[in-house]
Parts: C-alpha cells; sequence; structure tokens
C-alpha cells in the first residue's frame, strides 16, 4: 500500500517537475528574446531629429506714394468780358456791383468778391467793410483807421510798401481818404487800393488788390466797382 502510493505519489511529482521544467524554459526562452530584441534596438542608429529652419519673412511692399494731381489750370476772362452785377446787402446797407463770375468769400461784416484761379495763385479781389461813427470823424481819425487796416493786411503778408495816402477821392457820393500798397503774398507782387469813406454815420471801406501784373488790365473794372457803390440810407 505504500508503495502504491509512493508510486502514485512518484507519478504525480514527476508530473509536476516536468511541468515546472518546461515553465522556466519557456521563460529563460522568453528572456533571451527579450535581451535580443533590446540588443537590436541598441544596435539600430538613434533616428535624425528633426530640424527645423525657420523662413525668413519677407516685409510688405512699401506703397508707391500716390502721384501729386496737377493743379486745374483756370483761364482768366479778359476784363473787356466781365459781366458786372448789382447786389444789395442790408447789414452794411449798400447796393453795389461786382464782376458776376467772381466767387463770394463770406465774413460776417464784409462783402468779399475774389477772381476764380489757378491753386496757388492769388486772385485778384473785392471787399467792402463798415463800421458805425455816430459823428464825423476827424482827418486824424480817419488816417488812424486807414493805418490800422493796412497793419492787418501787413500781417498777412510776407512784406508790404506802403504808398501814397491822399484825400479827395470820390465813393458813395462824397470825398474819401485812399492808400496804396504793394505787397508780396506766397511770392507774388500785389497792388492793392484801399477807399475810406464817412456817410450817414458809418466809415465805409472799400478794398480791391491784384497781382500787379494785371492790376491795371483791371482798371475799368476797379472803376466800376468804386462808382457802383451807394449807400442804402
Amino acid at each position: 500500500m505504500t508503495d502504491a502510493k509512493l508510486t502514485i505519489g512518484g507519478i504525480a511529482v514527476r508530473k509536476w517537475l516536468c511541468i515546472l521544467l518546461a515553465a522556466c524554459v519557456a521563460l529563460s526562452l522568453s528572456a533571451c528574446r527579450g535581451r535580443d530584441d533590446a540588443q537590436q534596438q541598441a544596435d539600430e542608429p538613434a533616428p535624425e531629429p528633426t530640424v527645423y529652419v525657420a523662413q525668413p519673412i519677407e516685409p510688405d511692399p512699401e506703397p508707391e506714394p500716390e502721384p501729386t494731381p496737377e493743379p486745374e489750370i483756370v483761364e482768366l476772362l479778359p476784363p473787356s468780358s466781365f459781366v458786372m452785377e448789382t447786389n444789395t446787402n442790408r447789414t452794411l446797407w449798400v447796393s453795389y456791383q461786382y464782376p458776376s463770375h467772381w466767387e463770394t468769400v463770406y465774413g460776417r461784416h464784409t462783402l468779399c468778391y475774389v477772381e476764380p484761379t489757378t491753386e496757388g495763385t492769388e486772385p485778384a479781389r473785392m471787399a467792402i467793410a463798415c463800421r458805425a461813427q455816430l459823428s464825423y470823424p476827424s482827418d486824424a481819425e480817419m488816417e488812424k483807421q486807414m493805418t490800422s487796416v493796412l497793419d492787418k493786411i501787413e500781417e498777412r503778408s510776407d512784406s508790404l510798401t506802403r504808398g501814397e495816402y491822399k484825400y479827395g477821392v470820390g465813393m458813395m457820393g462824397t470825398k474819401g481818404f485812399r492808400q496804396t500798397y504793394v505787397a508780396q503774398v506766397n511770392g507774388q507782387e500785389i497792388t492793392g487800393y484801399l477807399i475810406m469813406a464817412y456817410v450817414n454815420n458809418k466809415i465805409y471801406l472799400l478794398h480791391m488788390s491784384a497781382p500787379t501784373d494785371r492790376y491795371e488790365a483791371l482798371s475799368d473794372v476797379w472803376y466800376n466797382i468804386r462808382m457802383g457803390l451807394v449807400s442804402l440810407t
């Protein structure tokens, strides 16, 4: 009975020993395979790193400057073709004449018209202004007023040379004082003519000017403007 148990037990022991031996062999083979894979991976060269080269950023091209437009050339009309237009103004209480194609420059207490010209060219112009004066001004007061006007014109000019100051020029049915001048404005020579007269408790001022090379050609226009200025009171 004892031998049978040992035999049976021996058979069982030998069976388990075989199984254990097979497992050890399998583990050994697996370990060897792992070492072989590791060795193979170690023997393989490392992959080259990917190098990214930054591309230079091209700057935006400089915009080409827009060409400066050429000024529109305005042909000056010959003074003989001027058409004079009559208008009235209740602020200054006057009726006056001006060339119909001249452009209006609005002011609070001044009537002003300028001849259309090419940009950059000083135009011919006329202006009418007045201020209240209850008492008749002395000659000294009138001269002081005229000097004040010339001072303001000089401030807006590059230079100014004052001409003759004289009494006795007719305007608005009376005699007034006149003053001439020659100024440099934006590199151009301008000739100007001022007349100041006292009418109906107001001192009226008429200012006419033009580039010197055109001033004399406008003499008939200046005369019509001066003679067409009439007080409404």
